[in-house]
């Protein structure tokens, strides 16, 4: 439409999609501090909408500022939804109307979650690639653009109608700002401490041994406390009509006594938290110095994101390979015999290719792996070694984009089928589910529960920084063959990949969120998590639970004479 040159419409794709990236940061320290979840999707699908009505606006006009001021918008909008909505599906696993199948843990059900999440965008990506150039075709740009501004109205107003039944979490003021205190609180201490390069020997190792071996014994006594108090009360409520429920039991012998099952629950629970504590704070490593400045909260939350940042940096390179298929590979496809196809359909490969691949990784390679693991512990299948798979795929994938161009270059303009694309969109396909999939679910999991908004803009944050990197890379290798700028993404690709190792192999997984189902008529417990109350003409007015205690899911206390969430 407005007949940029090659170089500028790849440029201007690479800076476009780096937007869309690097605005989740943005999104989830709004979503972390002020909104929520929900309000925050809900309120940057609104700015991604009216960002869709001015690029369609702009295709009548051939205004080209318009379209320009589309694109940012559009950028910022989605920059809110990325970080919110995968975590905010997540979250409604915890909630207790929910029965999971018997036998499956937390751990599975988010696993199996962030794998039909990722199926159903490339689904709808799928629908895009090969709808929006036949709309373009039959009905010009602005046909193409205002078909997606529908979909994007129609998709706001599905995720809207049921708002009032999701569980919502309670903003807890600047958490982003938070951390930042902390890392630079730590910082100063240790410049005033040990010098300006303390950096050089910080380690978790170099914690104060002592600071954690306390807090490490008041944890154990504090937990003992807890385990002894929950276990005081379900007693006392035994008898309440919901005795029976709650944990006071009357035994075979004909005494009075806890139930077994609660015990082991709690106890379980218990252990794990202690587990995970102990580990945030061996890592946490110079951030220790500053806890009687700081609660353990938030020197957690600073260790659980600063340890994971280093993985997410050397990520980035995979997004400058990943995103090439959207307009490098589309360019190499134009000098290519394309058939019956428009150039930009071919982009619906990748996504056709996900849905077909992922359930056979799901159900088939995957469990394979797991059980080639459990007899070789060296090769049991983490979530950081399939990362790492992902990125010498990668590199590999540019290998063959490398030879495709060159056999475009040795034979006749048109002569060379599309065909000869399908293996390097199958091996990114590949690599795509080694990593991006892994690394979603691996990112929500690692963060702390009260940054886990936070985490997930910084995992798109990466990947915004690969776009940024790959602009910049074509800029200033123009001059050089295509063939030549293929080679060299594959051999950085594997460098990249060598110091990812490194930091793998250093790197050790944080424990799971303890998670426990409360049982019927148990004491009401939650993190700060509410439902949307219909009774209410507001969705601002909900139903705050009791923060005090953190399990998986929770349950609404009930209302006299009712049954349990029939509020709900």
């Amino acid at each position: 439409m407005f007949l940029f040159s090659d170089a500028d419409a790849t440029s201007i794709f690479f800076w476009y999609s780096a937007g869309t990236y690097l605005a989740p940061l943005l999104g989830g320290y709004i979503c972390d501090a002020y909104l929520g979840k929900m309000f925050t999707i809900i309120d940057f699908s609104v700015i991604y909408i009216i960002g869709a009505v001015a690029l369609t606006v702009s295709a009548l006009t051939e205004w080209q500022w318009l379209a320009f001021l589309g694109l940012v918008l559009i950028a910022l909008g989605t920059g809110g939804i990325k970080p919110c909505v995968a975590a905010f599906g997540a979250q409604q696993l915890r909630d207790p109307r929910y029965s999971p199948p018997t036998g499956w843990t937390q751990e599975k059900m988010v696993s199996i979650y962030f794998s039909s999440f990722y199926l159903s965008i490339n689904l709808g990506s799928m629908f895009s690639y090969i709808l929006l150039p036949l709309a373009r075709r039959y009905g010009g740009f602005e046909a193409a653009f205002g078909s997606a501004t529908i979909v994007l109205v129609v998709s706001l107003l599905a995720f809207m109608a049921p708002c009032r039944g999701y569980l919502r979490e309670k903003p807890k003021g600047s958490v982003l700002a938070s951390v930042l205190s902390v890392m630079g609180a730590a910082c100063s201490e240790q410049c005033r401490t040990r010098g300006p390069f303390w950096w050089l020997s910080c380690s978790p190792a170099s914690a104060d041994k002592a600071l954690i071996e306390d807090g490490a014994a008041g944890g154990d006594k504090d937990a003992s406390d807890d385990d002894g108090a929950l276990v005081a009360r379900g007693s006392d409520d035994g008898s309440d009509d919901d005795g029976a429920a709650t944990g006071s039991a009357v035994s075979p012998l004909g005494g009075s006594g806890v139930a077994a099952p609660k015990v082991a629950a709690v106890d379980e629970a218990e252990a794990a938290r202690r587990l995970r504590s102990s580990e945030l704070r061996r890592r946490a490593g110079c951030l220790n110095s500053v806890r009687g400045r700081f609660s353990d909260d938030m020197v957690d939350g600073a260790a659980s994101i600063t340890s994971i940042l280093p993985v997410f940096s050397i990520i980035a390179l995979f997004w400058a390979l990943y995103d090439q298929q959207g307009n490098a590979w589309v360019l190499q496809a134009k000098r290519m015999d394309l058939g019956p196809f428009e150039p930009d359909q071919l982009g619906a490969i990748n996504p056709i290719l996900v849905m077909l691949m992922l359930p056979v990784y799901r159900a088939v390679i995957l469990p394979c792996l797991e059980r080639i693991g459990r007899c070789c512990p060296l090769l049991k299948p983490t979530p950081l070694r399939r990362m790492g798979v992902g990125m010498l795929l990668a590199a590999f994938t540019f290998v063959l984009s490398a030879g495709v161009e060159q056999l475009i270059d040795t034979s006749a303009p048109g002569s060379v089928s599309v065909a000869w694309q399908l293996p390097q969109w199958v091996l990114i396909t590949i690599a795509e589910l080694f990593l991006s999939v892994t690394g979603l679910e691996w990112a929500y999991t690692q963060a702390d529960k009260n940054l886990q908004g936070v985490c997930m803009a910084a995992w798109f944050f990466s990947n915004g920084l690969g776009d940024v990197l790959g602009g910049v890379l074509y800029q200033v290798t123009k001059e050089m063959g295509q063939v030549s700028i293929y080679l060299m993404f594959a051999a950085l690709m594997v460098v990249a990949f060598f110091v990812y190792t490194v930091l793998a192999a250093c790197y050790v997984d944080l424990p799971p969120e303890p998670v426990e189902r409360v049982e019927d008529g148990a004491e009401e417990e939650s993190e700060a998590l509410m439902y949307a109350s219909p009774g209410t003409n507001s969705m601002a007015q909900s139903l705050e639970l009791d923060p005090t205690k953190h399990y998986g899911s929770v349950r609404p206390p009930r209302r006299a004479g009712g049954a349990p969430g029939a509020e709900l």
